[in-house]
């Protein structure tokens, strides 16, 4: 059974790799139909173009020369057919610890602690990847405001 384990552990990672990636435009989370319709997000555009379909909006299309939604691998249909029960599994984890609940590992089997391990995995590279972004940002002069420009909106740095 290692070999399944390891199987879906990687099958895990490489999933939540492409959907996060990388960290998924700051966190964000496709919207969901009805609030991206409502101004949230890029269905906004059926609003002013009735010709154009959702799927249009969301996956693209070349031929009319639309950009697919940045946030579309986050929508739960792109989620692999063979993954969707374990997908379901982590979020249900992620949203019982988000509120305190926490549950040891020998109260889990071995196949969730693979697809828990895979989402680790994860969000490590996706940590590692913003680390490196920020660090050559950096380096060209792109340093992010201080809380204190957030604040002003303006440079405090000395001249």
């Amino acid at each position: 059974m290692p070999g399944v384990r390891a199987g879906l552990t990687e099958a895990v990672e490489d999933f939540y790799n492409s959907a996060l990636a990388p960290s998924l435009h700051e966190g964000e989370i496709c919207y969901g139909e009805d609030l991206c319709r409502d101004g949230q997000g890029p269905l906004v555009q059926l609003n002013k173009q009735p010709d154009l379909t959702i799927e249009m909006v969301c996956f693209g299309d070349v031929g009319r020369r639309i950009q697919a939604c940045p946030l579309r691998q986050t929508k739960p249909e792109s989620v692999p057919p063979y993954l969707a029960e374990w997908v379901a599994f982590i979020e249900e984890h992620d949203a019982l610890q988000s509120k305190g609940v926490t549950l040891a590992a020998y109260d889990l089997s071995p196949m969730q602690r693979a697809a828990l391990l895979g989402k680790a995995r994860a969000e490590a590279r996706q940590q590692q990847l913003r680390d490196i972004k920020m660090r050559r940002d950096t380096k060209k002069g792109n340093t992010p405001p201080s809380t204190l420009e957030t604040i002003y909106g303006k440079s405090l740095r000395p001249i």
